[in-house]
């Protein structure tokens, strides 16, 4: 949530990344919302997927980030709130506990009864009024590692909470859009893709202001990119731009155009 001047980020809303591509489809816009990260994890240590890089950082420098989002979570005036993942579900409800002036009030619905699927939500109290309703999912980025052969619990569980809350909005909005994006199937070709090495060159370059030479990279990489890339890989090396960008690329163009 954090930043500095030793690492430059660019916005939370980051249409490049896959799950900001997929919020913006369903029909989230900065026009009428605000999202952050309750820990900064942009830093290039922190690129990639696993465990919350947060869980081992010195405890005042976690409670920093945990202090600054939970008073920026009681200043935000946004009566529906949005938290993707079990690190946010878990501060978010912590922050709310701590405090002596909202009660939480939890309840789960069921969305859908052939796959036993429910939706959690928190009725956020202020002086025994409903001050703000907070509905929880899995990580946007969860949707895109699912077996597409699978029934995409992630894919639907999102859909319905997104449908929930731009409903209550009155925002425009495609109720099945995340299910008919055929993300699963392209991400399944490459789920054992160096994926977080690729982030880690990108965040490298952008924090070095250049673009890496291809003897920088790892053998490893570079032979899954010649395999992914083909006849664009020669093409980026020839025009010396980013092996990792041209990557990256392929895979936004993938996501953003596949469908079922």
């Amino acid at each position: 949530m954090l930043q500095d001047i030793a690492h430059p980020v660019g916005p939370f809303w980051d249409p490049t990344t896959f799950s900001i591509q997929t919020l913006a489809v369903k029909g989230y816009s900065t026009d009428f919302l605000y999202g952050f990260d309750w820990h900064w994890r942009a830093e290039e240590t922190c690129v990639g997927r696993g465990r919350c890089s947060a869980a081992k950082w010195p405890q005042n420098l976690k409670g920093l980030h945990d202090d600054f989002s939970s008073s920026l979570l009681n200043l935000l005036p946004s009566r529906f709130a949005l938290a993707g993942g079990e690190c946010s579900r878990i501060h978010v409800r912590k922050s709310i506990d701590s405090s002596t002036a909202a009660q939480r009030r939890s309840f789960s619905e069921l969305v859908n009864s052939a796959l036993g699927l429910n939706l959690e939500f928190d009725l956020i109290l202020v002086d025994e009024k409903v001050n703000r309703i907070i509905t929880y999912v899995n990580h946007p980025s969860a949707i895109y590692f699912e077996n597409p052969n699978s029934l995409g619990l992630s894919s639907i569980q999102l859909e319905a909470a997104s449908n929930f809350i731009l409903w209550l909005l009155g925002k425009p909005h495609d109720p099945t859009i995340i299910q008919r994006r055929n993300v699963g199937i392209s991400f399944s070709k490459i789920i054992a893709s160096p994926i977080s090495d690729m982030r880690r060159y990108m965040a490298l370059e952008k924090k070095d202001h250049r673009i890496l030479h291809h003897s920088e990279y790892l053998d490893q990489f570079l032979s899954w990119a010649r395999r992914y890339l083909r006849d664009k890989y020669d093409m980026a090396v020839r025009d010396e731009r980013s092996i990792a960008g041209a990557c990256a690329e392929k895979m936004n163009r993938r996501a953003w155009t596949a469908r079922i």
